[in-house]
């Protein structure tokens, strides 16, 4: 999907992302309103099969409306689809036959410098489209997979985890993508450093971010 194209997937889906994020029927002001500590935000599109898997393994539907709280997995079927808007106005599009859970997500509205957003695709697409709690300090921001890490610049980027590569693509603003390592911790924060690493920016065009399995260091493929 992503070698045939990146920019046109990029187009076909920022609209209707962002619509759905501006006019969502649930509103920030209903997420305050919620109890929970732990609700972070809620689905604000599902379409075909999906499940949410809870950190006590209770299920719930993958419906519009359905709140997220940390440690929930957001499994799509293969005709699923799922929309994800969160407490700080970012949000995460969650593609057929897809994986994602929600490791961490706090945000602090007064010192968003204190916040936390740390996500893992397991398998499957993913978009994510920054918030708040990112765009204010970048190095509080992480997208796990299973063998690399990304982490922005403040940004608009599609992923792509199965089993033979990781690849990711920029709609806007930048990643920084490496494999994991002693100097990129799956348990760390923000983007790794070192010579492991690739930025990827949207200018660049038609580049992706690679890592397949055994990897030292990330790629750009055309």
């Amino acid at each position: 999907m992503m070698t045939n194209g990146p920019q046109f997937i990029a187009r076909r889906f920022a609209y209707r992302l962002r619509r759905i994020v501006t006019l969502a029927g649930l509103g920030l002001a209903s997420l305050a309103a919620w109890s929970s500590t732990e609700v972070v935000g809620y689905v604000s599109l599902a379409i075909g099969d999906g499940v949410i898997y809870e950190t006590d393994g209770a299920q719930r539907p993958l419906a519009r409306g359905a709140k997220i709280r940390v440690g929930d997995r957001v499994v799509t079927g293969p005709n699923g689809h799922a929309q994800l808007h969160f407490v700080d106005n970012g949000a995460v599009s969650v593609r057929p036959d897809s994986a994602l859970q929600v490791q961490d997500y706090r945000f602090d509205a007064a010192r968003p410098e204190n916040s936390e957003v740390r996500l893992k695709l397991e398998r499957g697409t993913g978009r994510s489209i920054s918030g708040a709690a990112t765009e204010v300090d970048k190095t509080r921001f992480r997208l796990n997979t299973p063998i690399a890490a990304i982490g922005v610049r403040g940004t608009d980027f599609i992923v792509q985890a199965q089993p033979d590569s990781v690849r990711a693509m920029v709609a806007d603003g930048a990643i920084v993508m490496s494999p994991y390592s002693p100097d990129c911790s799956l348990t760390a924060l923000g983007p790794c450093a070192g010579g492991a690493v690739r930025e990827l920016t949207a200018e660049m065009g038609r580049w992706v971010a690679e890592v397949r399995p055994g990897d030292t260091a990330a790629r750009l493929v055309r």
